[in-house]
């Protein structure tokens, strides 16, 4: 098996160490895909192969094509590096495609001395305190989101601006009779009588 590599009609060749050079690792997480191999599908239009080093899955994305300085099409986004050299897949993510011989043998050529290095960078941070999982990580962004939506609700029924001073104070009056300020102590509860927002307006 040699290059050029046919696959579904279409001619791929194999992904230069130029691009790999100008290109960005998009996403985080694993498992990383890395761009091994490549085929115009029209002249503004690139199909790029990403594979793994042990596993037999593949993913192809098709791109912006656009004339290369030195003649044939590259990435549109490669002259501004911003090129997904390697991508992440989404969680349920299915392979589109297997590895070939020629393309492992390529992978392996075009990204030994990167994937060495992410080897012991990943060796590193677990001797730093280890790596962050992808739950932990879910996790931490839940906890985010939950915590702008106190924000919000704070800033929005208690009249306060966290971080900021206090907005204009504000006052409920309940039916108990009580008037109170809506602050970060009370919130919405009468402390004479212990009516809530919901409650107000039912009859005792």
């Amino acid at each position: 098996m040699s290059w050029p590599l046919e696959i579904d009609g279409r001619e791929y060749q194999p992904i230069p160490e130029s691009w790999i050079e100008a290109g960005v690792d998009d996403g985080f997480g694993d498992p990383r895909l890395y761009a091994v191999s490549a085929a115009v599908e029209s002249r503004q239009m690139l199909v790029v192969r990403y594979a793994h080093p042990s596993n037999p899955g593949v993913l192809w994305a098709s791109m912006q094509g656009t004339d290369g300085s030195s003649g044939g099409t590259i990435p549109a986004s490669l002259p501004r590096r911003s090129w997904p050299r390697s991508i992440v897949p989404g969680r349920n993510t299915e392979p589109t495609g297997v590895i070939r011989d020629i393309e492992r043998e390529h992978l392996e050529e075009l990204w030994a001395d990167r994937l060495q290095e992410d080897d012991e960078a990943d060796q590193q941070l677990i001797a730093d305190g280890g790596r962050v999982d992808d739950d932990t990580e879910r996790r931490v962004q839940e906890l985010e989101e939950r915590v702008r939506e106190l924000e919000q609700i704070i800033n929005r029924d208690l009249g306060y601006n966290l971080g900021k001073t206090p907005i204009e104070p504000q006052y409920v009056d309940c039916d108990c009779g009580e008037t109170f300020e809506v602050d970060l102590i009370n919130g919405l509860v009468c402390p004479e009588c212990g009516r809530g927002s919901d409650e107000r307006g039912e009859s005792a």
